[in-house]
């Protein structure tokens, strides 16, 4: 009669390691779709910061020319960049206004910069004025 008790501490039944198995899997997929999130959160984040990035390039490009030129940027234009081996699309957008005050030559200088997340669409906006050099 002492057969049956030894033979229950040797191992594990064959039930016990199949649920202890399910419930690995189901704590390992946990684990995949929280990395899952975790990178789309820094893609997105690396999308807006090269958005950032390009919007500070178009508002340097215009401080740079000459006040005439201002005319001369264009309204909307493709820019892509390399990130994490895609090459994301924005699309930038320049409008230039004249201010009220014209004795200064001063303009409302505006860059949106657009781009497509996961079917939104995102956009990060720059507002600066740009005055002639006397």
């Amino acid at each position: 009669m002492a057969l049956p008790a030894l033979r229950n501490k040797r191992g594990f039944t064959l039930v016990e390691v199949m649920i202890s198995m399910v419930v690995l899997a189901l704590g390992l997929l946990g684990s995949l779709v929280g990395v899952k999130a975790a990178l789309d959160a820094n893609y997105g984040s690396s999308l807006r910061m090269e958005a950032t990035k390009v919007a500070q390039e178009q508002v340097e490009m215009a401080r740079n020319m000459p006040y005439a030129g201002l005319a001369a940027i264009p309204a909307s234009q493709d820019v892509y960049r390399q990130i994490r081996k895609d090459n994301a699309k924005f699309i930038v957008r320049t409008e230039t206004v004249p201010t009220a005050n014209t004795a200064h030559n001063m303009t409302q200088l505006t860059v949106n910069v657009s781009w497509t997340l996961k079917g939104k669409n995102h956009l990060y906006k720059v507002q600066t004025i740009v005055r002639q050099d006397k």
